[in-house]
């Protein structure tokens, strides 16, 4: 080989080795923060998804449903809950679910009207006959017609029991002129079964139901009144028994009246030892304040 040629070989050998070195690229190194970074949030989206799952199988095992919370149960007994309250008309009793459970034309309460509350006897009917000395009240069709009833009454206030079972409620005349609109009636009524048991012996004046003791094992009202003076009962809320009674007997013409309950079993209230005065009498004893427990 002459000296010409091993040069060119040579020169040929030193350019492919060149050419090799250049198709080999090495790739660029990756900045080390950025390689950290995406190892925090790789670990951030393991752990999140291991608690989330570990949640929902703890809600599983436990019976719990991965769902917002149920609504409020009812009220127990199915019926009125303690935030009975009156409609603006004062004709319906609406439970705390807006619910009418009571209206004033109930056939329970136009029964005892017609034939316990002595405004639709015999002499108080149009054309009867007036009995001389008798309590006369006409009413042309409110014995008869249930919408003139209807007309002509309405609850004057109601009150829930704790656990909503019952609700007692007082019962006057639309107000007018008419002196009929201040007397009224107590009751109560029992939403399980829809029963009414009216407690006034008579449509009179003060007559009116007052309320439940704390638990509403028991309620009270003021009822059999006369002249001024009444009386106050204590009934078993369940049984509807009279527990307990205050100026009944040979009380009867000391007025009290009822202060607070004390207890499931005693409550105060206060009596009045002189209701009625003579114009520039001497003013007797003030009131007491007494305690009854049964």
């Amino acid at each position: 080989m002459s000296d010409l040629e091993g040069r060119l070989e040579a020169l040929f050998a030193a350019d492919a080795r060149a050419s090799r070195l250049q198709a080999v690229q090495a790739p660029p190194r990756r900045s080390r923060w950025l390689a950290a970074a995406a190892f925090v949030v790789a670990t951030t989206v393991v752990t999140v998804a291991a608690v989330l799952g570990f949640d929902a199988v703890r809600r599983s095992d436990s019976g719990q449903a991965a769902a917002p919370p149920a609504a409020v149960a009812p009220s127990p007994g199915g019926g009125a809950s303690s935030a009975a309250v009156l409609s603006p008309d004062g004709k319906n009793v609406v439970d705390g679910r807006q619910q009418a459970v009571l209206a004033i034309d109930d056939d329970q309460i136009v029964e005892w009207f017609r034939t316990q509350s002595q405004l639709c006897v015999a002499i108080n009917i149009p054309g009867a006959p007036v009995v001389p000395g008798a309590r006369v009240v006409v009413m042309p069709t409110f014995c008869t017609d249930k919408a003139a009833f209807k007309a002509k009454t309405r609850f004057a206030s109601v009150v829930g029991s704790p656990d909503g079972a019952q609700v007692g409620f007082t019962i006057t005349m639309v107000p007018s002129s008419d002196p009929r609109s201040l007397e009224s009636a107590a009751g109560i009524f029992i939403t399980s079964t829809g029963k009414i048991q009216m407690l006034s012996y008579l449509f009179y004046f003060d007559e009116q139901f007052i309320g439940f003791s704390p638990t509403g094992k028991h309620f009270v009202y003021q009822g059999g009144c006369f002249e001024g003076n009444c009386a106050l009962f204590v009934h078993d809320s369940a049984t509807l028994a009279q527990k307990a009674s205050v100026n009944t007997g040979a009380d009867r013409g000391q007025t009290v009246t009822f202060v607070r309950w004390l207890s499931d079993r005693a409550f105060e209230y206060r009596q009045y030892t002189q209701p009625f005065q003579a114009p520039g009498a001497t003013p007797g004893p003030g009131p007491v304040l007494k305690t009854a427990s049964y």
